[in-house]
């Protein structure tokens, strides 16, 4: 576990193993990395971020990080992998699961929810384009996931 405060001063539990974080995961975070990119959503008011969201009811968190991918970006998104489990002790706490996933396809016709749609983001203008991401992408624990879906995709292409 790897613990912090995020940039709203609340703490962060970042938790590596699967059901490990005492809480049940409600929202998800999808980081597909593809060709040495990013799938980022743009959000109007946050700027870019990773696409995600609550799960509704009636549906498995997997189930809800591929709906929210293709609602905010219009990728199918597959090939789920877990990465981390992030519980935000807010007023209640919630738990986040993140996932990396493979872009399986693009529909570039799709009537977008709540989001200005895709965009890609190299890995090396990661550093460089901070001003563009959400506050919520700048913070140490998105940085630790980051690297760790980097390590992941360097392990499965070797």
């Amino acid at each position: 576990m790897y613990t912090y405060k995020d940039r709203a001063d609340q703490r962060v539990d970042l938790f590596w193993k699967k059901d490990r974080a005492g809480i049940e995961p409600t929202h998800v975070i999808v980081a597909a990395f593809d060709n040495s990119q990013w799938l980022m959503t743009i959000h109007p008011d946050r700027g870019l971020e990773w696409p995600g969201g609550k799960a509704e009811p009636g549906e498995t968190i997997e189930q809800a990080a591929v709906r929210e991918v293709y609602e905010e970006t219009g990728v199918t998104a597959g090939n789920l992998k877990f990465i981390a489990d992030y519980v935000v002790h807010a007023d209640p706490p919630f738990c986040k699961r993140v996932f990396a996933a493979d872009i399986l396809s693009v529909n570039e016709d799709i009537q977008l929810r709540e989001t200005k749609g895709a965009a890609y983001l190299l890995e090396s203008e990661w550093e460089k384009s901070k001003e563009k991401l959400s506050r919520h992408m700048s913070d140490e624990g998105m940085d630790r996931i980051r690297k760790k879906v980097l390590a992941d995709e360097r392990q499965r292409n070797n």
